[in-house]
C-alpha cells in the first residue's frame, strides 16, 4: 500500500513540473499576460489511474460564483472581473477572465488547475505579501474542494501552490530578494474535506519562506 502511495505521489510531482514548464512556455487554457504567476493545483491521489474519469459534465455549477483565481488587494484598486461562459475541451472544462489575468480548469480526472497573472504583477516595489495571498486564496480553494467533494473524488488530495517568475521579488518583512525563478512549494496532503483551510494556507506560507531560504528580521 505504501509503495502504491509513493508511486502515485511520484506521478503527481512529475505532472506538476511538466505543467509548470508548459505554463512558462505559454501553454495555458487561454493566453495569460506575461510576468509572474501564482499557480494552484489540487490533485486527487488516483487522478492518473487509467480507469479514473469523473462526470463533471453532469455538475450543476453556478459559474458566476465559481470564477478563476481573482487575487487582488485594495491598495491597487478594484479589478473588473469579466468571465465568459465555460468552455468544454477534450480533457475538461475551462473558465478564463476576459482580461487574460486568470483561469481555472476542471479536468475529467479530478484535477483542478488555477492560475493568476495579476496579483504579483500588480505589486508595487515587487513585494510579495503572503497574508493577502492566504486570504484571497481561501474562497476559491474552498469552492474547488467543494466541487471535488461533490464529485465524490477519492482522498487523499494534494494541494500544490507555485510562484512562477519571482526572481528579484521581495517578501514583505524579509530582507533578502528571492534568488530563484520559481518557488515550488512542497505538496500538502489532505485526507478530509473538513480540514481547516486557514491552517493549510498558513502551512503553505511557512513552506514558501523555507523554499525561498529567507530569514526573517
Amino acid at each position: 500500500m505504501e509503495n502504491r502511495h509513493a508511486s502515485r505521489i511520484k506521478v503527481i510531482r512529475k505532472f506538476r513540473f511538466q505543467r509548470i514548464d508548459e505554463i512558462k512556455a505559454g501553454d495555458t487554457p487561454f493566453p495569460l499576460v506575461d510576468g509572474a504567476k501564482i499557480l494552484l493545483h489540487i490533485v486527487p491521489s488516483n487522478a492518473f489511474d487509467p480507469s479514473v474519469r469523473y462526470d463533471i459534465d453532469s455538475l450543476n455549477i453556478d459559474w458566476e460564483s465559481f470564477p478563476p483565481l481573482h487575487l487582488e488587494q485594495p491598495e491597487f484598486g478594484a479589478r473588473v472581473h469579466s468571465f465568459p461562459a465555460p468552455e468544454r475541451v477534450l480533457d475538461g472544462i475551462i473558465v478564463c477572465s476576459q482580461l487574460s489575468h486568470s483561469s481555472v480548469k476542471i479536468r475529467y480526472d479530478g484535477v483542478i488547475e488555477a492560475d493568476d497573472a495579476y496579483f504579483l504583477n500588480a505589486r508595487k516595489n515587487e513585494k510579495i505579501l503572503l497574508k493577502p495571498i492566504e486570504e484571497e486564496l481561501l474562497q476559491p480553494l474552498q469552492k474547488y474542494l467543494q466541487l471535488q467533494k461533490q464529485l465524490n473524488i477519492e482522498l487523499p488530495l494534494f494541494i500544490m501552490l507555485s510562484y512562477l517568475g519571482v526572481r528579484g521579488y521581495f517578501v514583505h518583512g524579509c530582507r533578502s530578494q528571492i534568488d530563484k525563478d520559481d518557488i515550488v512549494i512542497p505538496e500538502i496532503e489532505i485526507n478530509s474535506f473538513e480540514r481547516k483551510l486557514d491552517e493549510i494556507m498558513k502551512k503553505i506560507s511557512n513552506r514558501f519562506l523555507s523554499e525561498c531560504g529567507i530569514h526573517k528580521r
